[in-house]
């Protein structure tokens, strides 16, 4: 398994979790809804486990922390 996450990732995903939502979390990063849930779907893939869970109200963080 690669893991091999970049900065922009790594940000991503903690504005994520702070803004409670994926559209939350890629506008603060300046991404477009699209390009923030392809990363996090990407990020998901590299770890084959997923990092939130997604429903109607925001998503919740999963079970896999990021050390780093």
């Amino acid at each position: 398994m690669s893991v091999d996450f970049d900065l922009t990732d790594r940000r991503l995903f903690l504005l994520v979790v702070e803004g409670g939502s994926i559209t939350a979390g890629a506008r603060a990063a300046h991404l477009s809804l699209a390009a923030g849930s392809a990363r996090v779907l990407g990020m998901e893939q590299s770890l084959a486990t997923p990092l939130l869970v997604r429903g109607r109200r925001a998503p919740i963080l999963g079970t896999v922390c990021m050390d780093q």
